[in-house]
């Protein structure tokens, strides 16, 4: 029989991050997979998403206003009451959010399995940052009934159920799939240095990813202060949208004397997100804390050396043969990226490791078959506990 499976994301705005991309990509691997699919999101009109519903393989249903919007909470829990019948198990993304907290009470009211996906956010380093106090009173408020309640957690990796913040909930059981990335072959090479003249001739050290505190942009900035007396040609490239750390950066950076190393160009998308990739001569991550980062695994795709710190937890890297996994210091990070700007030949090689990596492990076809199987186990405890049930009642009917 085939699995219906609603899944529920905040936005889509590629301004979003990771998840406006993973579950659409999710989505497209569990259609192929056999299942029907409807995803259920915000839209703001006259704003791009990263979904066509027109051309989708599955049904996408879009709700009117913000991932804040008390009208899109309201809606889509209505939406998921009245077509209860419609799906066999709920998927949602995300927490601390309206979208998520309502999408999972009207699974619970209409008494449909769900499966919680916390994309990292359930993390001792995200909680314990300034700007997530609030998440303790909203927990406690909101939000324990949203995780207790879930039939299973879906982590993207075994650091993010290692990093699950102790005593603020009765975990449900979970399983781990990592994300996935199609195949990234339609970008031309060269097209971003063509399209920004200023870099053609400058080698390339890339971030890619909100401008956001947790993405520990000083060290960053700490290592290209340290390389830059021995690459006078290097440019630090930052692609990505600002979540309220430029001003504070653009500051760092004029004190230190480097503003005509560093280019801020804003997010892109689709195939100018690839020709940035493919056009860096690496690309460097120092957040803090990642669950599972897709701009590391678009990297792999498109065949770009890196160079991550550890508190990454992205091990797959130099595992692979794609980069440098170093300690979280300015030193360790100038040292990596110096010895990829070096050596041609063993940056080569981290391009087509990363390649061959992205092609074995990245199908979300794949991906998606190993999470029906967890879909079809949640099912089948469901369909056990209704029979227990049955059988309770005609016992007590037969006995009074």
């Amino acid at each position: 029989m085939q699995l219906k499976i609603l899944n529920v994301v905040p936005g889509l705005l590629p301004e979003a991050g990771g998840p406006s991309r993973t579950v659409p990509g999710l989505c497209e691997g569990l259609t192929a997979a056999g299942a029907a699919v409807t995803l259920f999101s915000t839209h703001q009109a006259g704003k791009d998403i990263t979904v066509d519903p027109a051309s989708a393989d599955y049904e996408v249903c879009l709700f009117r206003g913000t991932e804040t919007s008390l009208r899109s909470a309201r809606e889509i829990y209505q939406t998921i009451k009245k077509r209860a019948r419609d799906f066999d198990l709920v998927h949602v993304h995300s927490l601390w959010n309206q979208i998520s907290t309502v999408a999972c009470a009207a699974a619970r009211s209409a008494s449909l399995p769900y499966v919680l996906a916390p994309l990292g956010m359930l993390s001792t380093t995200c909680v314990r940052q300034r700007h997530f106090a609030h998440k303790r009173i909203f927990a406690a408020l909101y939000d324990r009934r949203t995780v207790e309640g879930a039939a299973r957690l879906h982590l993207a990796s075994a650091d993010e159920l290692e990093t699950l913040v102790k005593g603020w909930f009765r975990y449900p059981p979970h399983f781990i799939a990592r994300n996935g990335t199609a195949p990234v072959t339609s970008f031309a090479p060269g097209a971003f240095r063509r399209r920004f003249p200023e870099l053609k001739e400058r080698r390339l050290m890339l971030f890619f990813g909100r401008l956001h505190p947790i993405k520990g942009l000083d060290l960053q900035l700490e290592a290209l202060g340290l390389l830059k007396q021995k690459y006078e040609d290097l440019m630090w490239v930052l692609v990505g949208p600002d979540a309220g750390e430029w001003n504070r950066l653009k500051g760092a950076i004029q004190t230190r004397g480097l503003q005509d190393h560093v280019r801020w160009v804003g997010p892109l998308m689709g195939d100018e997100r690839f020709a940035a990739l493919a056009d860096a001569d690496v690309l460097v991550h120092t957040s803090f804390y990642e669950s599972q980062a897709m701009t590391i695994n678009e990297a792999l795709a498109v065949g770009v050396p890196l160079v991550i710190t550890d508190s990454v937890k992205y091990d797959d890297v130099s595992v692979a043969g794609a980069g440098r996994v170093v300690p979280r210091n300015a030193t360790a990070v100038a040292a990596a990226i110096d010895s990829i700007l070096q050596d041609a030949a063993a940056s080569a090689a981290m391009r087509e490791a990363g390649r061959r990596f992205a092609a074995a492990e990245f199908s979300w076809t794949r991906i998606a078959e190993t999470i029906i199987k967890y879909y079809e186990e949640i099912l089948s405890e469901k369909q056990s506990e209704l029979s227990y049930a049955l059988m309770d009642h005609r016992e007590a009917r037969a006995n009074s």
